[in-house]
């Protein structure tokens, strides 16, 4: 299951789910968060070109609240710092816009 950025609620009954497909059916999880960081959203107040007034950004590039919901009971959760930068992979150079971190994982 891939589960790309997501950006809104899940149902109630989705995380237990989840949780009984990846641990008893064998199911593959991949998983990639943007961020969420209440703090910088805050500070990403634009103007709208159409109606020439202040607007502030209203949710990050993911809804990371409803992600560590959904991944709880697996013991995965997010962070709210949001990183960035350049890695090395393959030989060459990553750019990494933005992200979120693991806060929490199973050993």
């Amino acid at each position: 299951l891939l589960l790309l950025d997501p950006e809104e609620p899940f149902l109630p009954s989705e995380p237990a789910k989840l949780r009984a497909d990846v641990t008893s059916r064998g199911l593959g999880l991949v998983v990639a968060a943007d961020w969420h960081a209440p703090d910088l959203m805050a500070s990403l107040d634009y103007t709208d070109e159409a109606t020439k007034q202040r607007r502030v950004c209203g949710a990050g590039g993911a809804n990371v609240p409803a992600l560590n919901e959904l991944l709880e009971p697996l013991g995965i959760g997010f962070g709210s710092q949001v990183y960035s930068g350049t890695y090395r992979l393959g030989g060459g150079a990553v750019a990494h816009l933005s992200g979120s971190s693991l806060r929490r994982f199973p050993a």
